[in-house]
Parts: C-alpha cells; structure tokens; sequence
C-alpha cells in the first residue's frame, strides 16, 4: 500500500528523574585536567585537578584562581586557589589567614579542588568559569581572563516520539453494500408470493429492513439490488429451471413495487439446482456415508436429474434426511444492495458522522478528522475507535488507533493494535516508539534502525533522540 503523507503528532513520553551529574567541555584552560560537577537536592559541587606545573609567578607576587559559577545575570564565586611566588606564599601563611574552602599553593604543584555551594534554580543550565585576579582587584567576569570549563545541564531528559498517523489511499468512490439471503416460502410448485405465508414475513422483512436502512439517507444513492434465487435438487432439472426462474422474478417484482426503483436497478438471476450448497454441508457436516454421497454430489460429469436419482437409489436412508433437513435451506435468495456514500471534505463534519454514522466514511476521511484534533484527547481516540468498528482488518486503521493509544499512554492497548499493523516502516516505527515508552531501550533502538533502513526519515531522528537519552541515563547512573 502505498501512502501519500502523515501528520505527525509528538507527546512528551518519557521524563527522566533528577540528573546528578552535568555535561562537561573539554576545559578551555589547559591546567584544569581533571573535573566533575555534582548535583545533590540542596548542594552543588564543583571538583577538579589543577596542574600549576608549567606556572612561574615572581616571588613577590601571587595569582587567585577564581572558580565562578554564572548564567545570564546570576553568578557566585567558590574558593579561591591563591597561586603565590615563594616571599609572597611565606607572606600568607604568617599574615593572612584563609577563608574557608581557599586554597594556599606554590607554582609547580598540583592542586586537587572541591567547592560546594547551595543550589539554585537558575544554575540548572549555567557554565563554570576559571577566572584569574593577578592584581588582587576583584573579579570581572567579562575580562579575557575567564576561561570556560563546563556547562551545566540539569534538565530533566526527555524521549519524546514522533506519532506518524498515515493518510490512506483516498476512495474515489465510496462503494458499499449489504448482502443476505432469505427464504422465502412457496406453495407446492407454485412461484407466486404470499407475504403472509408460513415464515415469509420475517424473511421478506430482512430485505425490506436492508434496503430501509440506506434508502431513506440524503447521503447514499442506492445503485443496483440483485436477487439470485435458488431451488434446491429435489425434482426435475426443467421444473426446478422453471421454480428457480419464476420464484425469483415473482421476489424482485415484490419488492419493486415496494420500492418503485428506477429502470436498471433491479438486477435477477437463479441456479435450478443449489449443488454447490448441498456439497458445501456435506463437508461440514457428518453423515453416513459422507465421502460416497460427495462424490456423487460433486460429480458435475453427470447431469443434475442423473445425480439426484444416484443418490436416491444407492443412498435413499440419507437421501431422505438431506430432503428433510438439508433441502430447505438450499431454497433460498441471496440479495445484494449496492450503493454509494456522497464524500465528506469537512472537518467538524466529518468528526460528527464519526460519532453517530462512522459506516458512512472512508479510512481516509477519518484522517481528515483527526488532522484538525488532539492527539492524546479521549476525543481523539474515539474518532480512530470509530474507524476500526468500521475497519476492523485495516493496517492503517490498526496503526492510526495504536498511535492515538499510545499517545494517551493506553501502552498495552497500543501493543495489541501494532500487532494487527502489519509490517510496514511505518508499522515498525511505532513498535519502535512503544519499545522506548516501555524501558526497552535495546529493542526499541533495533526497531527503528529498522524502520530507517526501510527508508522511514522520521526515523533518524528517533534514532538520534534515542541515543543521547540513553546516553544520558548512562552517565546519570539511571540505565
């Protein structure tokens, strides 16, 4: 089946709890070479290696190492590392009394740093800086001193799918009908009808019902009524010609002058002999005998009449039975009423005729509704409810409702409509979707690396998407 477009509805799905760690660059400053930034609920912390080996400051001078923690507007200073010359560091250490969590070094050592500060909301996506104070004049966190080393991410991850809602192939016309049979009682080898004869009032009330279901709608125009009458094998092959012929016609003309239907819309036609019936019970039903008495049913070498007295003669204990039990229900008429629905182009009326006629819509019309909706609305959901009570076998209805389902996070619903899906990239997209709304990552990741090798776009960006929140629940210790 080919498929012409989709609209694409995208539901956050899947949230990740509070992340512990943050996304770190390579430090721009060459001395950081180690560093990792920890969240707790309350408390940041900031823990790095500074190499100062490479560092020469004269003996009298110092410089402050200033980690400084900052987003648009907001920022906050941890502890300074006061890198100090050999005068100056003995300076400090005789004169200068540290402030908590400050750190006291020579140039040539390596320093191992850790800072905690409260957490505040403006630091869930915030970088951290390493900014120098070498005239002992105060931070400018604009000033080329300030070298990046990390950014912040704290927001929760998300795994947020993409539903493709497939637009079925488009009827030109909408074509239905409603079939049945009837049986009609007859006089002993007569083919007039009597409405009020044994069963034939709830008999013809099956056809008259069919056609008053349809012929009375603004929306349908009844096209062709065909009746094909059936006379059981009983009989002369000529006679039962005569019964079936007569009986048939004497039905539609019934009915036609129930109806008045233009010229061409009545449509007849009979079998003399219903072989093809009484073989089919013979299959699906015991007797004795059975495989004997088929053969000479299903023997078309010999005339009908030849047949009939064959099975009489040779079979007459089990000829009788069909006779009595069998027989009846090979007189019979089949009926068929074709017709068309008139094609609906409006949104708001099509959602309408979803909830009170959906029969009278094409797959494709329902995904003109659902285009103008909300995915994830129990609205939504009734409209592709509706479209499977309507086409129950259909792929794409199957596929639509799975979507709508899983949108709503009804998971297990969405589970047993994907497997009426089908296979198609379309189809397995959307298993891949419900892998990953389910925990299973793995297969989820299979699925749509699938989908993607069978030419689904949308698919790439699953795949992508998939990746990084995986990877992300990796490095948070979640997965």
């Amino acid at each position: 089946m080919t498929i012409s477009s989709y609209f694409i509805a995208t539901i956050t799905a899947l949230l990740l709890p509070l992340s512990m760690m943050a996304e770190t660059l390579v430090p721009a400053d060459s001395r950081v070479k180690e560093i990792s930034i920890d969240r707790s609920a309350h408390e940041l912390t900031v823990s790095m290696t500074v190499d100062l080996s490479d560092m020469k400051i004269k003996s009298d001078r110092e410089l402050s190492l200033i980690p400084v923690i900052h987003s648009g507007d907001n920022s906050v200073s941890l502890p300074r590392i006061i890198v100090a010359g050999h005068n100056r560091y003995i300076q400090n250490e005789r004169k200068r009394p540290l402030l908590p969590g400050e750190t006291l070094t020579k140039p040539g050592k390596t320093v191992v740093y850790s800072a905690s500060v409260p957490f505040q909301p403006w630091m869930e996506k915030a970088t951290v800086s390493v900014a120098e104070d070498l005239c002992g004049c105060g931070l400018d966190l604009i000033s080329s001193s300030r070298r990046d080393i990390a950014l912040l991410d704290f927001t929760p991850r998300t795994f947020t799918p993409s539903f493709l809602y497939m637009r079925p192939t488009a009827e030109v016309v909408k074509t239905r009908n409603i079939k049945g049979s009837a049986y009609i009682d007859f006089r002993v080898n007569r083919t007039d009808i009597n409405p009020d004869y044994r069963r034939n009032p709830e008999e013809l009330k099956k056809i008259t019902a069919s056609i008053d279901s349809i012929k009375g709608d603004s929306d349908i125009t009844i096209k062709t009524l065909t009746i094909r009458g059936f006379a059981s094998p009983e009989g002369s092959l000529a006679n039962n010609e005569r019964l079936a012929k007569g009986r048939t016609e004497a039905l539609a003309s019934y009915v036609n002058n129930l109806y008045h239907f233009p010229a061409g819309v009545m449509k007849t036609s009979w079998v003399a002999e219903d072989w093809d019936g009484l073989e089919a019970w013979i299959k699906n039903n015991e007797i004795e005998n059975r495989d004997e008495i088929l053969a000479i049913v299903a023997d078309t070498s010999l005339n009908p009449d030849k047949r009939e007295w064959r099975l009489k003669s040779r079979f007459p204990q089990q000829y009788r039975y069909l006779l009595e039990n069998v027989y009846p229900g090979l007189r019979h008429s089949d009926y068929a009423v074709d017709y068309t629905i008139r094609t609906f182009t409006d949104p708001a009326q099509i959602r309408e005729i979803a909830f009170t006629a959906p029969q009278k819509l094409s797959l494709e019309e329902f995904y003109v509704a659902g285009e103008k909706m909300t995915p994830g609305t129990p609205e939504f959901n009734r409209l592709w409810d509706a479209a499977l009570s309507v086409y129950p076998s259909s792929e794409v209805a199957n596929l639509n409702a799975a979507n709508a389902a899983m949108a709503s996070g009804n998971l297990d619903r969405a589970a047993a409509l994907l497997a009426k899906a089908g296979d198609t990239p379309e189809a397995i997209y959307a298993r891949g979707n419900l892998a990953a709304m389910r925990g299973d990552y793995t297969a989820a990741r299979q699925l749509l690396v699938k989908a993607q090798q069978q030419g689904l776009t949308q698919a790439s960006d699953a795949i992508t998407q998939l990746d990084e929140y995986t990877d992300w629940l990796n490095r948070n210790g979640k997965l």
